[in-house]
């Protein structure tokens, strides 16, 4: 008996330690990979498909800050040993909607450069957050013709997150945040046309 009740506290014990299901974040997927050329530079857009359940649209709705962070991240492919990781952009896509003006204050950031604007229709807010405009990867000229790349992309979407100590008290708060898994092109050689 005293054995049987062991087990059970150590299971119990044991499933605390897991990490919370992803079933969640195998409903987002990065898809429509594009890779262009630009004459001058490398560029990649992309588009994040989202199930937009109720955890996700709560905190867009009551005020929250939302983010997603597209990570993407350019590697040389070498056959003999590991592959060389060239360049790596974060963008972050920020939104935050405002109840006194019933807006959208959508914010896109790439390296230092800050672009702002503001929506009315929630609508645009997702496709705003769920579609990468082209970003600038790397310059052609930085690149071998004759050497092979691929590009590596995910997503990463956060709400606000206290510290770990305060979520305990703050328990009737919902926290939400899910990562893609990565997206991994095809390899190509420049110009990529």
């Amino acid at each position: 008996m005293k054995l049987n009740n062991l087990f059970k506290i150590i299971s119990l014990f044991l499933l605390m330690l897991l990490p919370p299901s992803s079933a969640n974040a195998q409903k987002a997927q990065l898809t429509d990979l594009k890779i262009q050329n630009s004459g001058e530079d490398l560029l990649v857009s992309a588009k994040l498909q989202v199930n937009w359940n109720k955890k996700i649209t709560e905190p867009l709705q009551s005020g929250m800050d939302v983010n997603f962070v597209y990570i993407i991240n350019l590697y040389q492919k070498y056959n003999w040993r590991w592959d060389k990781k060239l360049c790596r952009k974060k963008v972050y896509l920020t939104a935050q909607y405002d109840n006194l003006s019933n807006q959208y204050k959508l914010c896109r950031i790439i390296d230092a450069d800050k672009v702002t604007t503001t929506v009315h229709d929630h609508l645009l807010a997702k496709e705003w957050l769920t579609n990468l405009k082209p970003v600038r990867i790397i310059s052609l000229a930085e690149l071998n013709p004759q050497n092979a790349y691929y590009l590596k992309l995910n997503t990463h979407m956060t709400t606000f997150k206290p510290p770990t100590f305060l979520q305990y008290l703050l328990f009737f708060i919902p926290f939400y945040d899910f990562e893609t898994p990565n997206l991994v092109s095809s390899t190509f050689k420049v110009p990529y046309k």
